[in-house]
């Protein structure tokens, strides 16, 4: 594993042992308890996986004697080479958050952790990550511009330190006002006789999508309401009101 220590505990006490001067290969490291024969090996960081050594331990005892016995170590594979978390693409709107999960390796290792580096983050977006589970929450910022992508990357850190990058990609796309074209047939009516008007020209606006009038859009001596949820509209004249007025 990249740069951990392997811990093989070899004699009971009772005998001593070390390990011979100069016998490790380059960058590794190695150290033995002499109480009770335990070596710890610690191997470079950017070591081969499948690399194996043999460490030669002397082992002296009591009455003398000694012989050599060695510790075979092998680098495994880190955890970044045996995972690939990854994130499908993630669409919103401006100013619209969007959560997208890591759905791409369900079975990441517990104790994987997750983060944003802050480089990463374009400017007037936002992001935030949750730190167990990778799920990553992107807000682009309101004047995006529909179809705009961005790669945002997520550093997962495996329990072994290990460390690896993968990215989000977020699009922007149109708002709904861009996708739907509301409106109304004339309306017809007598003074101070209210007339509905339905809304007509798009069927198929978005369920929550909601209808007011503005105060200041009603002519004096008129009334004017709107379904706040299908957009038909009521409107009544005055009673002075000269016919052909619109």
């Amino acid at each position: 594993m990249e740069g951990q220590q392997r811990r093989v505990r070899r004699i009971p006490g009772g005998t001593t042992v070390g390990i011979e001067q100069g016998c490790m290969s380059e960058r590794w490291a190695s150290e033995v308890a002499p109480e009770d024969g335990t070596v710890t090996v610690t191997p470079p960081a950017d070591a081969t996986p499948g690399t194996s050594v043999d460490i030669p331990v002397k082992v002296t005892y009591p009455d003398g004697s000694s012989e050599e016995t060695p510790v075979k170590v092998t680098v495994d594979t880190p955890d970044s080479g045996n995972h690939d978390p990854g994130y499908e693409e993630g669409h919103t709107k401006p100013n619209v958050p969007v959560e997208v999960p890591q759905t791409k390796d369900p079975n990441v290792p517990p104790g994987t952790t997750f983060e944003i580096p802050p480089a990463g983050i374009p400017e007037g977006w936002t992001a935030e990550v949750d730190p167990d589970d990778g799920t990553v929450t992107v807000t682009p910022p309101a004047d995006a511009t529909p179809g705009t992508s961005v790669d945002i990357p997520v550093k997962v850190t495996y329990p072994d330190g290990s460390s690896e990058e993968t990215p989000v990609k977020v699009t922007v796309d149109t708002p709904d006002s861009g996708n739907h074209d509301p409106g109304y047939e004339e309306g017809h009516t007598k003074p101070n006789v209210p007339v509905e008007v339905p809304q007509t020209k798009d069927p198929n606006v978005p369920p929550g999508t909601t209808f007011e009038i503005p105060p200041a859009g009603i002519p004096e001596g008129w009334t004017a309401e709107v379904d706040p949820d299908n957009g038909t509209v009521t409107v009544t004249p005055p009673a002075d009101a000269t016919p052909g007025t619109t």
